[in-house]
């Protein structure tokens, strides 16, 4: 099948058909490794079946939701998905849904959004980017964010931050500028909010409006804060919220409302 679309190069893909037997076995017995390069934004190790499983699923979605917004993506991307690459039992066809979907992926980011990972591109999760990197041998796992149980562990409960950040805005005069311990405590708040819808799922409003508060805390503090802290939090905007949170100065309580103040060890109480 050769490809209908006008790429960067200047040169059309081979055909799949036309590649020589030994080029299409090689790279049948890589599949889905140059998927996951793409997907993870990394060279990658060892991916978790289970949640590739979920990301590929997440990315078929927004996939779907291309097509249906931008009507020229069908021109580069046809009927290839993601599932065809991962869940295809026969290696020959799998690798040639991969061969097809990932030049479609790279000639459809670099040209319409300037870059394949550029973080507007909506087929792609970008908070993914970075993930399941390969460790050379001897080189030491990077430090990770603290888990929400125990970022969260000794925080109010989430109805008295809920009362604090509306308080603090119905309260706070306006075109006053609000401080960085209020814009902390939403995040941290929304993330929690997020983490009792479903702390598996990649997608959903909760998510994305975790995300977002997660991404503006992190543009305000990227000035101030070590590169490393800043590549790692670029990867993981939510586990910078956690991060944060936890080194926080005191975790007091400033809502003593009928349901208390702090939680139990399970984050989203």
């Amino acid at each position: 099948m050769a490809t209908r679309y006008p790429r960067e190069s200047g040169t059309p893909l081979p055909c799949w058909s036309k590649l020589s037997v030994e080029t299409r076995k090689h790279l049948a017995g890589q599949t889905p490794y140059r998927l996951q390069k793409i997907m993870y934004a990394c060279d990658v190790g060892d991916v978790p079946a289970d949640a590739f499983a979920a990301d590929i699923a997440a990315a078929d979605h927004r996939l779907c939701k291309l097509l249906e917004a931008e009507p020229a993506a069908r021109l580069y991307f046809g009927t290839w998905t993601f599932a065809k690459v991962a869940h295809d039992p026969d290696p020959m066809r799998a690798a040639e849904a991969e061969y097809y979907l990932c030049d479609a992926l790279i000639e459809y980011g670099n040209q319409r959004y300037g870059w394949v990972w550029n973080k507007s591109f909506p087929v792609l999760d970008h908070t993914l980017y970075g993930r399941y990197e390969n460790q050379p041998t001897g080189t030491p796992a990077p430090e990770t964010f603290p888990a929400p149980e125990t970022a969260y562990a000794l925080a109010p409960s989430i109805a008295s931050e809920i009362r604090w950040t509306t308080r603090t805005v119905a309260t706070t005069e306006c075109f006053t500028e609000l401080d960085r311990d209020y814009y902390l405590r939403k995040a941290a708040l929304l993330d929690r909010i997020a983490l009792l819808d479903n702390p598996l799922l990649s997608g959903g409003d909760s998510t994305e409006t975790a995300l977002a508060a997660a991404l503006m805390l992190l543009d305000s503090d990227r000035p101030h804060i070590a590169a490393h802290l800043a590549d790692r939090a670029e990867k993981d905007p939510r586990g910078y919220v956690r991060h944060q949170y936890a080194e926080r100065a005191g975790c007091a309580c400033d809502d003593a409302g009928e349901d208390g103040c702090f939680t139990r060890p399970d984050p989203g109480q």
